[in-house]
């Protein structure tokens, strides 16, 4: 909301008209549902909404960066997407291990940059630190400046962090949110037919879980790829353009479809990657199937990014949230912060 409107108040008002401005979103997901809202608003165009490596090709004078936790480095990219960050950073004369975050400082006049550490989310995404030494480097002409309002959820500026509280065992005083569903199911199936009515009366109502279970219909096998309580799921068919499929209310989102998007009801499936022994929540690695994470090399870490995701899917909501976990001891542990039915 905060990165959107500024965009449009730069391109609508008169001192900065006859600038190049950018706003930029690393995951495609989020940029393709921001480029269909900007084709819709007078004055705005969808060639206004850019990929990282936009920038990299032209100068600009202000370049506002939303999702910025999510600019990717090389080391960890993928193999077709670090042949094409190295072949960019020759060409800007940056040296070969150079990221994302180096094009939008490279080629920005100014540049905004909406960060929250605690949505980082993938082995890809450049770490918090590196992003904060770099900035503090600089140290002219920088300015940090704190959000401490949530403008999604309705229940209210306590939410977020409470959320976070809880799934980093930060022992929160157990409390209820007025004006706000929140609540874990014993039962999937009689969660799914709420998101089906949830859907059926608001709309963007969408499960969401960990990848904790093998993708077969990928492969087209004609399988469906997760069964829970009875209902037969699949994950999602595609990636840009989900949250507007008519399809997409009966599959499985992922970490790779939710960010950056806003629902009115959450459905989230806490996967078997995750468990609580003694009390703590531990890491299950051979549930996981996301190989990326898999190749964490210590399970602190690993937990810290499976934390992160499931704190996005919790504050994705605009009116609710609603649980489904699969470990026993886990649903244990969550029924002391959030209400069972």
């Amino acid at each position: 909301m905060v990165a959107t409107s500024l965009f449009y108040y730069l391109r609508t008002h008169e001192p900065y008209k006859n600038m190049k401005v950018g706003l930029v979103y690393p995951v495609s997901p989020a940029r393709a549902e921001i480029q269909n809202a900007f084709g819709e608003i007078p004055g705005l165009r969808k060639k206004d909404v850019l990929c990282p490596v936009a920038i990299a090709k032209e100068r600009y004078d202000i370049v506002i960066c939303d999702e910025a936790q999510r600019l990717r480095q090389p080391r960890e990219a993928g193999r077709f997407y670090t042949g094409r960050m190295k072949e960019t950073n020759r060409r800007l004369g940056l040296p070969e291990d150079s990221d994302e975050l180096d094009w939008l400082l490279a080629n920005s006049g100014c540049l905004i940059l909406f960060y929250d550490r605690k949505q980082s989310v993938a082995p890809a995404d450049i770490p918090a630190e590196s992003i904060e030494e770099r900035l503090l480097a600089r140290r002219r002409g920088v300015r940090p400046v704190a959000l401490r309002e949530q403008m999604r959820i309705r229940a209210g500026a306590d939410y977020v962090q409470y959320i976070y509280d809880v799934l980093c065992e930060r022992s929160p005083r157990p409390r209820q949110f007025e004006d706000y569903e929140l609540k874990i199911f014993r039962s999937f199936a009689d969660m799914f037919l709420l998101l089906r009515e949830k859907e059926e009366q608001y709309g963007f109502a969408r499960l969401c879980g960990g990848y904790a279970w093998k993708w077969s219909s990928q492969n087209r096998s004609g399988r469906m790829d997760i069964c829970l309580d009875g209902v037969n799921l699949l994950w999602n068919q595609r990636t840009t353009g989900w949250l507007s499929d008519p399809s997409a209310k009966e599959e499985m989102g992922s970490i790779y479809t939710v960010p950056g998007l806003d629902l009115n009801y959450a459905f989230v499936v806490i996967s078997p990657e995750l468990t609580c022994e003694n009390g703590r929540i531990c890491v299950h690695r051979e549930a996981l199937y996301d190989r990326k994470l898999k190749a964490v090399e210590t399970d602190g870490a690993l937990k810290a990014f499976l934390l992160n995701i499931y704190g996005v899917f919790m504050t994705r909501g605009i009116r609710g949230t609603f649980l489904y976990v699969c470990d026993d001891a886990l649903r244990e542990y969550l029924q002391r912060f959030i209400p069972v039915v």
